[in-house]
């Protein structure tokens, strides 16, 4: 027994230090001298499910469950494992069993939270966690949890400012936690620099970059594996500016994505990859999921060599060895602080000139990113103070967007119906300062409606909590319809036949919503805001010749919807040409976007055409 208590604590230190390989071989050691410790098998659970062996994990978490029926800590392990594998309400059951032995264990709280999430049930999981809170007063992982059921309530400042509540500091080694607030931040309702007082959870820009600034420090104190002797090193590759040592051909560019699948990101990165020309630009693609689909076969052809580096056996410094030894040009990271394994690969600089770009809306704060692609409309010369990185804008629209071939058919709206606003956004980008303007329209157009989809709120108890929210903030929920999102893509596009007029959230702006809305031909009225995120739909309806749609103030916006909403004829000729220009316009043309963004990489790397 001593030697499988020495195995154990072995195993133990391995697994704090994520190499999950080892402790498997360790474990598989100890239980090979007692398969009854219900410690070791509940471990090796925990072990193979972060090496992606969930069916194998499975069998250990129940066998731990059996020799340790009355464990709190297995029986929670146990209820984590089941709801990743989709059996949520075994999941809950086991985490109820783990609370009723221990009443204010941690764990359990966690895995009842995730498990009511996954089911749809936000208001319920908000309760559960609220409630291990004050059994576990200051736990970041259930601060983490209960601001994630906020985000999932549309309350965005109330999450933003639970996470601030912390006050983490730039010495914080929680990665998780500095990412997530400032990705948070994006969402919440923006005030101006230098407001006093701020409204509770709202946020200024300056506030916003300290966060992304404050996350860099964090992601650049990472310890970088070193460098072997086989691989090549920045310097042997090329210093920024000037061409590499591979000598003439196309800029090797390596695009660094956990999105790769069935995402929005790949609606607007496909056409990119589709048209750029190989004689100029030659891509490698670094999948950083493990989950590969329809999607990413469309797009592996694409790609001169490509690696999915995404499983729980790989890490961010294997996704830079692979760079490096590609001797890329330009790394390009596609996934910002939605998710920052991208950022980490990048932190030892593998290739000379590294970009963000596409996937996420702010800065992404570390000093070892060069550059961020934008363009003039979302970051004009004002707010070049709000990145870290030297903007590089591309001639237009810094995106293109690609229609699915499956886009339904234009119809007529029905003019007999009241007129219709809508937003099928994501709930948590329905900031406090949107709904307060939502209810400002329906305010100045009497008899309007709005119609908001959202599968959250599919739920009845969180419906009803969020519509109360609502209310609060001056909304005419009486006039509000929830529609739940379409099981097929295609009719999730049809339904925007329901919707007159397209409300952009604010501040941070439907991307992929905006563009499916003016692809249906939904004109979609938009603020231009103070920040990128605020500034998004305002580029694509600028580019698609309809900067008629953009308003410079929320008094504004009131009164376009108003004007609109009285004029149906206008309203009806103008769901037509909203449709025909931005399917013909520059947002939506491939091959001309791709032109301008390799000149862009050719910029970066000083090719000269």
């Amino acid at each position: 027994m001593a030697d499988v208590t020495r195995l154990l604590a072995q195993a133990q230190q391995q697994v704090e230090a994520r190499q999950f390989g080892a402790a498997r071989q360790t474990l598989t050691r100890a239980l090979a001298s007692d398969a009854r410790s219900a410690h070791a098998n509940d471990l090796m659970g925990f072990v193979l499910c972060e090496l992606g062996q969930q069916g194998a994990a499975l069998f250990y978490a129940q066998r731990a469950a059996e020799l340790a029926p009355e464990n709190p800590g297995v029986l929670a392990d146990l209820g984590g494992l089941l709801s990743n594998l989709g059996r949520y309400a075994e999941g809950l059951a086991q985490a109820e069993r783990a609370l009723a032995l221990q009443p204010g264990f941690q764990r359990a709280f966690v895995t009842k939270v995730a498990a009511l999430l996954l089911m749809g049930r936000v208001a319920e999981a908000r309760d559960a966690a609220a409630l291990g809170l004050g059994r576990n007063a200051g736990d970041e992982e259930l601060v983490e949890r209960l601001a994630a059921c906020e985000m999932d309530l549309a309350m965005p400042e109330a999450a933003l400012a639970r996470l601030r509540s912390l006050r983490l500091s730039g010495a914080s080694t929680n990665i998780k936690l500095s990412e997530y607030q400032a990705t948070l931040a994006n969402y919440a309702s923006v005030a101006a620099d230098g407001t006093s007082p701020l409204a509770a959870g709202w946020v200024t820009p300056l506030q916003v970059l300290q966060m992304h600034k404050a996350v860099g420090q964090v992601l650049a104190s990472v310890p970088v594996a070193p460098v072997t002797a086989s691989e090549p090193r920045a310097a042997e590759v090329m210093v920024a500016g000037v061409r590499s040592a591979r000598g003439a051909g196309p800029v090797r560019v390596a695009v660094l994505s956990a999105d790769f699948r069935r995402h929005s990101v790949v609606r607007f990165f496909e056409p990119l990859a589709r048209h750029l020309d190989a004689k100029r630009v030659e891509l490698v693609g670094v999948m950083l999921s493990p989950t590969e689909d329809d999607y990413t076969a469309r797009l592996r052809p694409r790609f001169a060599a490509y690696r999915n580096l995404g499983g729980a056996q790989h890490t961010p410094d294997d996704a830079a060895a692979f760079v490096r030894a590609q001797r890329c040009d330009v790394a390009i990271d596609l996934g910002g602080l939605m998710g920052v394994r991208g950022l980490l690969a990048l932190r030892s600089r593998p290739a000379p000139v590294q970009v963000t770009y596409l996937g996420y809306p702010n800065t992404s704060g570390c000093g070892f990113i060069d550059r961020r692609v934008v363009d003039a409309i979302t970051d004009p010369p004002e707010l070049e103070r709000l990145s870290v990185e030297r903007l590089a804008r591309t001639p237009g629209c810094f995106l293109c967007y690609q229609p699915p071939d499956d886009l339904p058919v234009a119809r007529a709206r029905d003019a007999s119906r009241p007129v219709t606003f809508g937003c099928f956004s994501v709930i948590q980008k329905l900031s406090e300062q949107t709904v307060r303007l939502w209810a400002r329209v329906l305010a100045a157009v009497p008899g309007a409606r709005l119609v908001v989809k959202s599968s959250t709120l599919d739920d009845a108890a969180t419906r009803r909590f969020v519509l109360e929210r609502w209310r609060g903030l001056g909304l005419d929920v009486d006039r509000v319809t929830i529609r739940p999102y379409d099981a097929g893509f295609a009719g999730h596009l049809d339904s925007y036949h329901e919707v007159d007029i397209g409300l952009d959230p604010t501040p941070y702006n439907g991307t992929t919503s905006t563009c499916d809305a003016l692809a249906m031909g939904t004109p979609v009225l938009a603020m231009l805001g103070p920040v990128h995120a605020a500034r998004v739909s305002a580029s694509i309806l600028t580019h698609s010749g309809l900067g008629e749609l953009v308003c410079a103030s929320e008094e504004a916006l009131v009164a376009k919807a108003a004007a609109l909403a009285g004029d149906r004829a206008g309203l009806t000729a103008l769901h037509a040409r909203v449709r025909e220009r931005f399917l013909g316009g520059p947002v939506c043309d491939g091959p001309k976007f791709a032109e301008g963004f390799a000149g862009l990489l050719e910029e970066m790397v000083g090719v000269r055409a």
